[in-house]
């Protein structure tokens, strides 16, 4: 867990967890472009479930919630992916995802798609 400080505001960045599903799936609510994109069907979360559990369980990727206080509000998500390394055992680099709070995380947009294939 580490916290942020931005501008007024202090954020909390820590591992995401099963229970941020639903808030991270919310949050493209709240983005004019995502709004129509979005959202389980229904009651049926499994597809989101399936790849929460996917990136979760790779130790390349590490998928963070962005929280707000009061309350540890789930506000924006970072997936950080380590790429493979070089032939001199060098880890390799990473990649940041969607670091903006207020947006969605691209690993679980991603992961979801691929799961229905």
């Amino acid at each position: 867990m580490m916290n942020l400080a931005a501008g007024e505001r202090t954020y909390t960045l820590r591992r995401a967890v099963a229970a941020d599903i639903r808030p991270i799936v919310a949050l493209p609510a709240a983005d004019q472009l995502g709004a129509t994109r979005e959202g389980a069907d229904g009651d049926d979360w499994t597809a989101y479930e399936h790849a929460f559990a996917a990136i979760d369980a790779d130790p390349a990727h590490l998928l963070l919630a962005v929280t707000a206080p009061p309350g540890g509000e789930v506000v924006g998500t970072m997936q950080l992916s380590f790429l493979p390394g070089s032939p001199r055992r060098d880890p390799g680099p990473a990649r940041l995802s969607a670091p903006e709070p207020r947006r969605a995380s691209v690993a679980v947009n991603r992961a979801r798609s691929s799961s229905r294939a």
